[in-house]
């Protein structure tokens, strides 16, 4: 187990071996981009003078006013893909993801992954067309102060989130991009931890036929990703007496190709348990606890606890954000 942990932490894919929660109506849902699943991605771009890379919005709702450059991803791409055509088509200029900045979830239907990028190529618009008016590169300051008209503000967090960001150390900082592959429905692994009480890291795995962490298959209900782990802890532990910590994202997979059929998605996550729970659920002989003996991976571990080299995650819908 230590294995698996360490490739996924080092944003390799790790097949999935079973599905171990189901929550409500999530056997018939099929994620469909652009029908019923929604994914934005969009970029921040900084430049040399540490400047952000803002367009100026050409919709009749919100004529004039200047947002950060992201959409809606079309069927067919992956995140990263989206991402870039988005930029390009409301800026004029060709970026590369550098790492994923955060990714929100406002329920299994709606996705928000912004990146960290870098421009590569191009020439910053300047005649209006259907998508923007024009961009432009603006001081963080000016635009977190609200010197100019927004869409919306809810683009000073993640501005904010991305100077703070560049700031860390690069030890502290994450590097996390999407994993390239193909999902059917929408998935959430969980890497569930605790201390033992002797101090030592611990990972709940399922044991039934194959050692493997925790899977869960996802609804279009389902408001927020603490479903599923609610349903995990009856599962195991019979209930849940407090709520756990959902520390971030460790990996997202996801393809989009082809076409109208590998539209879901596997998130990953870190969620921490103060006490190590006894097996009370009705699927406790299925569980146990792994403990983690790997030096370099106890290290990792603890920095993605204290919320680095981890993918923050924003669930709007949850009460334990």
């Amino acid at each position: 187990m230590d294995e698996t942990l360490i490739k996924l932490i080092a944003s390799e894919r790790i097949p999935i071996d079973g599905v171990d929660v189901t929550c409500t109506n999530a056997a018939e849902f099929i994620p469909r981009t652009k029908r019923n699943m929604g994914y934005i991605v969009g970029g921040l771009v900084f430049n040399d003078k540490g400047e952000i890379l803002m367009m100026q919005e050409a919709k009749r709702s919100c004529h004039g006013k200047w947002y950060l450059p992201m959409g809606r991803l079309e069927p067919g791409e992956n995140l990263q893909e989206g991402a870039v055509r988005e930029v390009l088509e409301e800026t004029g200029l060709t970026v590369e993801p550098v790492t994923a900045l955060e990714i929100e979830s406002g329920g299994v239907t709606w996705f928000r992954i912004i990146f960290i990028m870098k421009q590569t190529g191009g020439v910053l618009k300047t005649k209006p067309d259907e998508e923007s008016l024009k961009a432009d590169w603006f001081n963080p300051g000016k635009v977190l102060n609200k010197e100019i008209k927004l869409r919306k503000d809810d683009i000073l967090r993640i501005i904010q989130k991305g100077i703070d960001y560049k700031k860390l150390p690069q030890l502290e900082q994450h590097s996390i991009l999407p994993v390239i592959h193909p999902h059917i429905q929408i998935l959430h692994r969980v890497i569930l931890h605790t201390l033992t009480p002797e101090g030592d890291h611990a990972i709940l795995v399922n044991t039934n036929k194959s050692v493997h962490l925790p899977c869960c298959v996802m609804g279009p209900e389902d408001i927020s990703l603490m479903v599923s782990i609610f349903l995990l802890f009856k599962d195991v532990f019979g209930r849940l007496k407090h709520p756990p910590e959902v520390c971030g994202i460790v990996s997202v997979e996801h393809c989009g190709q082809p076409e109208a059929k590998n539209d879901g998605m596997c998130l990953t996550s870190l969620v921490h348990t103060k006490n190590v729970l006894k097996f009370d659920g009705v699927n406790k002989k299925k569980y146990d606890w792994h403990v983690v003996t790997d030096i370099d991976l106890i290290s990792k571990l603890n920095l993605m606890l204290a919320g680095k080299k981890i993918l923050p995650f924003l669930d709007v819908n949850s009460k334990t954000r």
